[in-house]
């Protein structure tokens, strides 16, 4: 491996061409997640899992979605971080979240100058009426991001040295650019970042987004497929296994919970090695596809 040369950085081996993002009115913003079951021993497990094959090179976590993204990377320490998504509203609200933790010396800090500067419209999905009170509890969850002043610390340092970056990505997004598809531009992103001996895929963090897919349409009536002969759920599988072998480690909510109910979706979260990932993914979707009841709990 070559040394890293001091004018490469994380944005330099990204992507340029990126998905096109969803219309911005569409939906409300994702900022915590309701994975309650599971996600406390994922991430106990997480932090103790000893290093993969390369240990020497730092740890990159790679995900979509909530702030879940941001827990993990405190959990593992990762070095650097990709957290991506499709709206452009709400890459539009991490783009301020990352502006808010270079200003916040603090977790409570960061509360307190979000919850003050948080859109109105469409509002926020969450848990309490009050914004303050809802992301002010993460400040007393163990796990949190936000719950130590060591975990705020390494994730706000990983925004002051540009070591967060932001991409635009649909996990179904199979459009070719110059005859490569953007997944296949992200696989070979990876791959150079560790033959650099830049950083190594670590973690990549799904969210509910399987889930999400393996339903013909979403919550706001929006059909999964990009058009009537290619299904959602299937673009999806096809475009993570060019990534998720890379990876030392796979975390999703595919799953609802038991305690999930129609009026307040819970999801499990857990945790995969890369090879057994796509095996589990597929028993899921099937089970999935025999209930008579598209959001069905249980399915």
């Amino acid at each position: 491996m070559r040394p890293v040369q001091q004018f490469e950085y994380l944005g330099a081996f990204l992507p340029q061409v990126l998905s096109k993002p969803i219309l911005p009115f569409r939906g409300a913003y994702t900022v915590t997640m309701r994975e309650d079951e599971g996600t406390a021993d994922v991430l106990d497990a997480l932090s103790s899992l000893p290093d993969d094959a390369e240990p020497t090179i730092p740890r990159l976590h790679l995900g979509w979605g909530s702030f879940r993204n941001l827990d993990i990377v405190a959990a593992r320490q990762s070095s650097f971080a990709i957290v991506c998504d499709l709206s452009l509203r709400q890459i539009e609200l991490w783009s301020r979240c990352k502006t808010i933790i270079a200003i916040a010396q603090t977790a409570k800090q960061f509360v307190e100058l979000f919850s003050d500067t948080a859109p109105a419209q469409p509002p926020l999905r969450r848990h309490s009426t009050s914004i303050s009170a809802w992301l002010g509890s993460e400040l007393d969850r163990r796990q949190s991001w936000l719950g130590s002043a060591p975990a705020y610390r390494h994730v706000r340092q990983l925004v002051l040295d540009n070591r967060f970056e932001l991409l635009c990505c649909d996990l179904r997004d199979n459009t070719r650019h110059e005859g490569t598809t953007l997944f296949q531009q992200l696989e070979q992103s990876l791959q150079s970042m560790l033959q650099a001996g830049f950083c190594r895929p670590d973690t990549l963090y799904l969210s509910n987004i399987p889930w999400m897919l393996m339903n013909p349409r979403g919550f706001f009536g929006e059909t999964h497929s990009l058009d009537e002969a290619e299904d959602g759920f299937q673009l999806m599988v096809d475009n993570l296994k060019k990534i998720v072998p890379l990876f030392y480690r796979v975390v999703s909510a595919h799953q609802q919970a038991d305690v999930s109910t129609t009026v307040n979706r819970q999801w499990q979260t857990l945790l995969y090695e890369p090879a057994v990932f796509f095996e589990q993914l597929y028993e899921d979707h099937q089970r999935h596809s025999l209930c008579d009841q598209t959001y069905r709990p249980g399915c």
